[in-house]
């Protein structure tokens, strides 16, 4: 069993039909180890999002995060990464 950090985005938190159908997902596919509602400070965003540090959405990405609550879940199950990756589809959709 793999243990993986799931950020629900502030974008998402602002949309109600995603972030209930995003919860459904995940109440369907992983065990919830814990969850939480957090506030992510432009400091602790640039400390989790330090391996992009110099590209250049960097400094938009951390603002972003920074720009309203986020949800934070802790997920397990088999290949719980490769799963939630998945779901989640393709990091740049450009």
């Amino acid at each position: 069993m793999e243990i993986t950090l799931a950020l629900i985005k502030p974008h998402v938190m602002r949309n109600t039909i995603a972030f209930a159908a995003i919860k459904q997902l995940i109440k369907d596919n992983f065990t919830i180890l814990g969850s939480k509602e957090v506030y992510i400070t432009k400091g602790l965003s640039q400390l989790f999002c330090a391996e992009h540090k110099g590209k250049f959405f960097y400094n938009r990405l951390t603002t972003f995060m920074a720009s309203g609550p986020c949800y934070a879940f802790i997920l397990q199950s088999k290949d719980c990464i490769a799963k939630w990756r998945t779901l989640m589809g393709p990091t740049k959709v450009f």
